[in-house]
């Protein structure tokens, strides 16, 4: 069973995770633009789809990145669209939400 973490250790494997270069990347770019696919997120950093997922799902292991499937009708394909968690961000750090 997995103990529940402090708050103050959550941010800390928060930032453990963001100190690598390409997950920090990942985030500034997700922060900045909403919502962003692998495609996207890979082209954008110039790296490949594998070594971004591996990163994405490591920020994704820690909370603050989330996706959303959807159907590309011409293709007939699932995409996923990664954000960011901002309500998790808020809720560690005192984040505040900028209104629309």
């Amino acid at each position: 069973m997995q103990e529940k973490r402090s708050e103050k250790d959550e941010e800390d494997v928060i930032f453990k995770q963001l100190k690598d270069e390409s997950r920090m990347k990942i985030f500034v770019y997700l922060m900045t633009n909403e919502k962003l696919t692998l495609k996207q997120l890979s082209e954008a950093l110039n790296k490949g789809k594998t070594t971004i997922h591996h990163h994405i799902k490591r920020l994704e292991e820690v909370g603050i990145i989330g996706w959303e499937e959807r159907k590309e009708e011409k293709k007939k394909l699932k995409t996923r669209d990664y954000y960011i968690i901002k309500e998790k961000l808020e809720k560690l750090f005192g984040m505040e939400s900028e209104s629309p």
